[in-house]
């Protein structure tokens, strides 16, 4: 027998059954699903608790409903209601079977007047609802056949044993209990009645306001109708106005017309004379792309011409830089070779300094052997002369000068040690220590001429070491420029 507690724990599988097939939807939190699948919803239950739920006159009922209505929405309590046999598979109950106690024939007769006398509003219900709830205390058809068999056996089995008088008394008892319970169960039935009946006054007052809501709607409607068709004319009156400008406006442009004609002629003429011009910017297109592919081919050429080449020259300039360098070490040799010979001059410059005062020679240098002569060399793209390159390296001696020369016109010169440290060259000064018999002889125009005579000396050490470089420079030049193309200018 099925108990409050076995129908909630139905309802709630049946939900679990809902909320994990995908076919199941959620409307306003209720959760429901169409009856074209509850088949098989019942179907996995059966399965998964290897039970039988419904019997077969009420799965039929079932499987009726479903095809009259597939797309109705049940939910999981209704479903239980049909398997514990608590409600029908009808939409509306008209009748029930007769019971055989009088105060259940009492209790079921008001409503079934009720429901006979339905009226437009209930009607409205049901179509809301799509089924009149019944009452949840009718019995199934298994109880009521179930309590005439019973009936049927106590008097069989008073008929045979005499003992069984006092368990048909305390059935008899117990049937009385229940029909006193149902007899309360019944005024709260009743009360049921009177919530519905209330239920049904605040629908008609809620029916009342959205009328008089949708007239309000409909007069606010009607005025912005009126609104705009007010607008409307306006419109059209303004369309009118435009009309008649256009009128005028084209009245006003027909003398243009007869300039226009000319000027579309013009307009053809210089449009034969642009495609004129776009055959022929096809054309010198076309040259030009026809000599920009020879000139790729040709640079092509002197690319490989000039990888050729680089990889020959590349061996040349490391043996050049070995040279340099060579020739370098052996300047640097030379120059401190020169200034440890100057502790070596040193005694003898007195000397120097008075035969210079005595002839009053001044050395300078000859034009002609400032100059150089150009018609020696050979004048290159992109380089300068030697006579050029000569009057840029004496104009950079006098503007820039050397290491050597900065060093030697330093303040900390003098202070420098004469022999036995780290500096390779013997302290140099600019003021020459006399001897006291010509001290008083001296002038600083002798002592000028000297130190212009060892400067012309290192001038030429510089011109030689441009000399080389040029050299280099130029024969670098000569290995990289291919004899054989002629570049763009």
């Amino acid at each position: 027998m099925l108990t409050p507690a076995s129908v909630a724990e139905i309802t709630q599988q049946l939900r679990e059954i809902f909320l994990s097939n995908p076919k199941s939807t959620i409307c306003e939190g209720v959760l429901a699903i169409s009856l074209r699948h509850l088949d098989s919803i019942i179907t996995a239950y059966e399965i998964r608790n290897n039970i039988q739920l419904m019997s077969t006159e009420d799965m039929c009922a079932l499987k009726t409903l479903m095809a009259e209505n597939p797309e109705r929405k049940v939910t999981p309590e209704e479903i239980s209601e049909y398997i514990t046999g608590a409600h029908a598979p009808t939409p509306i109950e008209t009748d029930r079977p007769q019971s055989r106690h009088l105060s259940e024939s009492r209790r079921t007769s008001e409503p079934r007047r009720q429901r006979a006398n339905l009226g437009p509003k209930d009607a409205v219900l049901g179509s809301l609802h799509e089924t009149v709830k019944p009452n949840p205390f009718r019995r199934s058809k298994l109880q009521l056949h179930a309590e005439e068999v019973s009936t049927a056996i106590g008097s069989v089995l008073r008929q045979i044993n005499p003992q069984f008088e006092d368990v048909h008394h305390r059935l008899d008892e117990a049937r009385s209990a229940l029909t006193q319970c149902e007899s309360k169960l019944e005024s709260t039935w009743l009360k049921l009645d009177d919530v519905q009946a209330h239920f049904d006054s605040e629908l008609n007052a809620n029916l009342a306001t959205m009328e008089n809501h949708h007239a309000n709607m409909r007069a606010t409607l009607d005025s912005t109708i009126s609104h705009h068709e007010n607008d409307h004319a306006n419109v059209c009156g303004t369309i009118e106005e435009i009309r008649s400008d256009i009128c005028s406006l084209r009245r006003d442009v027909r003398p243009l017309t007869d300039r226009i004609i000319p000027l579309e002629e013009s307009i053809k003429s210089i449009r034969m004379d642009l495609e004129s011009c776009d055959e022929k910017y096809v054309s010198g297109t076309t040259r030009y792309i026809r000599s920009v592919e020879s000139l790729e081919a040709r640079l092509y050429d002197s690319d490989t011409l000039w990888k050729e080449r680089s990889v020959k020259s590349r061996s040349e300039y490391a043996r050049l830089e070995e040279q340099v360098s060579q020739l370098h070490a052996k300047l640097t040799s030379e120059i401190q070779q020169i200034a440890c010979a100057q502790s070596q001059y040193q005694n003898s410059l007195d000397e120097l300094i008075l035969r210079i005062d005595a002839h009053r020679v001044t050395p300078e240098v000859s034009p002609s052997r400032r100059i150089s002569r150009d018609d020696e060399y050979i004048r290159m793209d992109g380089h300068r002369s030697l006579g050029g390159e000569l009057a840029d390296a004496n104009i950079k001696a006098q503007e820039d000068p050397t290491p050597l020369q900065a060093y030697m016109s330093s303040p900390c010169y003098d202070e420098t040690p004469m022999h036995g440290c780290s500096d390779p060259l013997p302290a140099y000064s600019d003021e020459i220590q006399l001897s006291p018999a010509i001290r008083e002889n001296y002038r600083p125009k002798q002592l000028m001429v000297a130190f212009t005579a060892l400067r012309i000396g290192i001038l030429g050490v510089l011109v030689a070491i441009a000399l080389t470089i040029w050299w280099v420079i130029t024969l670098m030049s000569r290995t990289r420029s291919p004899g054989s193309v002629n570049w763009p200018t």
